[in-house]
């Protein structure tokens, strides 16, 4: 799958579960290989605008409602899904528990005992090692945990390998130690079946076959019952289809919503027989290896009885086939599980639509047949594909292609009538290999359930198959039906979809590592207090509203241009009171003559200064 398939599945599985639909990218990427074979382009990786018309045009054909064709679609893969991936789990545990018994394997062979320094404890080591060898190898890893069947399980293999032979078990090949190992594994699960069948041993160690033969009856009994229900379905949609395309065109409203109803449930039979044979040969092959088991387990008493020793060459190969029959069931039993899975996931489609036979369409259709005319007449076929052929059998000669009378088990495109698929819009019709009407054309079989529909398609086999290609390709949900999905539509093939869409995908990517890591926690813009942000909201709220007046310029700082932006203060003599005061004169006293000759006198001089006033400086 290309980069851009998986990022258009991705979008569009994302489109679904946003719309409450949980669509599974297995049915995504069908659905998109779909509308490829329809021929709608696919999405362009430069094109945004084609890769979102074609993601919602997927993703509105996985959300319709009530639609009996989406309803066979999910089904489909639903089944497939269910079983191939229970299967890979299965397989994988197996595949693991064989990994883990090959990695002790090699650890047993390759050991090396001569040359150790501390021969005894190595060889105590190595005895464990060949114990959970065994238990692992056997199917018995509970005896890992379980003290009690450790115990019984220990015994069984020292009863078989003791470990005074662990140095004679060394000395061999490393093919013949890998061969030893895996029959002793066997032998001692053999050991363990015998112990259980005469009640001295066998703990936790479960028969597989009554439980599995009870399942299976009861999960038979079950879809028995769903597929009678089913087919008494289908009776009445064929009943009222044959009916009603006397008189409707093969395209009309009605006649197509019957059609993908019947569909949708002929699919689900399907579904139902394949898990009933499934459940019916694995019964009988079950029942067939529990035959086997008791009888091998009637000889292994015989040749013991009441005897101390039994020769090991005649009794060991008995104990080997009791532990691989053993295994053989287990092995049936775990495969039970993948059609009980099936089985449960095909509960949610047993009723997955609205469906349209209404009590007045099949009164219509029983009083029809009652009075004899339900059948009498031939159904309204389409104007497209090939035109009848007067001389049929004349055309078909012309062509090499030869009509027969049944007799033939192995038809194309899974036994349905192509003349009827193509003139009567996809409907399904089962031919009866035995008693129908078989064409050979080109060394292949195909089955009719009308002469004149063999006769038409006999004269033209060619046309015939080409437009019936082009009705797979309208109509995807009859692909799986008709067995065409490998050969003729491999890129619409359920199953390789879901191994790819299983697999964990990988993706080129690269990150950067900075040498220290330097946390910038800070958001400037934060603002805790609440009545803040209030201000702030209310602030813009309010600029929201203001109009801007004049023409604005980067030297107006958006401010108004006016002459005059402050009323300048009123001119006047005087800014501010008058400062007044009073100052009282100062006296002074001077004495003279006290200095000079004797003929100075002393005086005294009294004055008072009178400065002035302060505003009069």
């Amino acid at each position: 799958m290309d980069d851009t398939t998986r990022k258009v599945v991705a979008d569009v599985v994302r489109r679904c579960r946003e719309t409450g639909n949980d669509v599974t990218p297995t049915l995504a990427c069908f659905m998109v290989r779909t509308m490829q074979l329809q021929g709608v382009a696919l999405a362009d990786k430069g094109s945004t605008e084609s890769f979102e018309e074609f993601c919602a045009q997927c993703s509105e054909r996985l959300t319709l409602s009530d639609s009996p064709s989406l309803q066979n679609i999910k089904m489909q893969i639903a089944v497939e899904e269910a079983n191939v991936l229970y299967a890979k789990a299965i397989a994988k545990a197996t595949r693991e528990r064989d990994e883990r018994a090959a990695t002790m394997e090699r650890e047993i062979i390759s050991a090396v005992v001569e040359s150790s320094l501390d021969e005894v404890l190595l060889l105590d080591n190595l005895y464990r090692t060949v114990f959970r060898y065994v238990a692992v190898a056997g199917g018995m890893e509970i005896a890992l945990s379980d003290a009690q069947v450790e115990a019984e399980t220990f015994a069984a293999l020292e009863s078989v390998f003791p470990h005074h032979g662990l140095r004679r078990f060394f000395g061999l090949s490393g093919s013949e130690k890998a061969a030893q190992l895996k029959e002793l594994a066997s032998i001692v699960l053999g050991i363990r079946i015998f112990n259980r069948s005469i009640g001295k041993g066998g703990r936790r160690l479960e028969d597989p076959a009554p439980p599995y033969l009870a399942q299976a009856a009861h999960l038979r009994e079950d879809l028995g019952a769903k597929l009678m229900a089913t087919e008494r379905l289908m009776g009445q949609y064929a009943g009222v289809i044959s009916f009603k395309a006397q008189s409707m065109r093969p395209g009309s409203e009605l006649l197509v919503r019957l059609r993908d109803e019947q569909t949708n449930r002929q699919a689900y039979a399907s579904a139902l027989r394949r898990l009933i044979d499934g459940c019916a040969k694995g019964a009988a092959a079950v029942a067939s290896l529990a035959d086997q088991l008791s009888r091998e387990v009637v000889s292994v008493q015989q040749l013991v009885g009441a005897k101390n020793s039994v020769p090991k060459e005649k009794v060991y190969p008995r104990l080997d086939a009791l532990g691989a029959l053993h295994f053989a069931l287990a092995e049936e039993r775990r495969a039970q599980g993948v059609l009980q899975r099936v089985a449960d996931r095909l509960v949610e489609f047993t009723k997955p639509f609205k469906t349209s036979l209404s009590n007045q369409l099949l009164h219509e259709t029983s009083a029809s047949q009652s009075s004899g005319k339900g059948g009498g007449g031939a159904p309204l076929l389409d104007d497209a594909g090939p035109g009848a052929v007067e001389d049929p059998i004349l055309a078909a000669a012309a062509v090499g292609a030869e009509v027969m009378d049944g007799g033939v088990t192995m038809l194309q495109y899974a036994g349905y009538d192509l003349h009827a698929l193509v003139k009567r819009t996809g409907l399904l019709i089962p031919a009866n290999a035995f008693t129908g009407t078989v064409v050979s054309f080109s060394g292949k079989f195909y089955g009719f359930a009308g002469k004149e529909s063999a006769l038409q398609f006999a004269a033209q086999p060619e046309e015939y198959i080409k437009d019936a290609m082009d009705r797979l390709r309208a109509q995807p949900e009859l692909i799986y039906m008709m067995g065409v999905a490998s050969g003729e539509f491999p890129t619409v093939d359920i199953a390789p979809i879901i191994d790819m869409m299983s697999t964990p995908q990988s993706c080129d990517f690269g990150t950067q590592t900075p040498t220290h890591f330097v946390e910038n926690n800070i958001d400037k813009d934060y603002e805790w207090n609440e009545w803040a942000l209030r201000q702030r909201a209310l602030h813009l709220a309010n600029l929201r509203q203001k109009q801007t007046h004049g023409a604005q310029t980067y030297l107006s700082h958006f401010r108004r241009e006016n002459t005059m932006q402050v009323w300048l203060p009123k001119e006047s003599s005087a800014q501010t009171a008058v400062a007044k005061g009073t100052t009282m004169p100062q006296p002074k006293r001077y004495i003279g003559g006290v200095r000079g000759g004797p003929e100075a006198t002393m005086n005294v001089v009294s004055l008072e200064l009178d400065i002035g006033q302060p505003h009069e400086f």
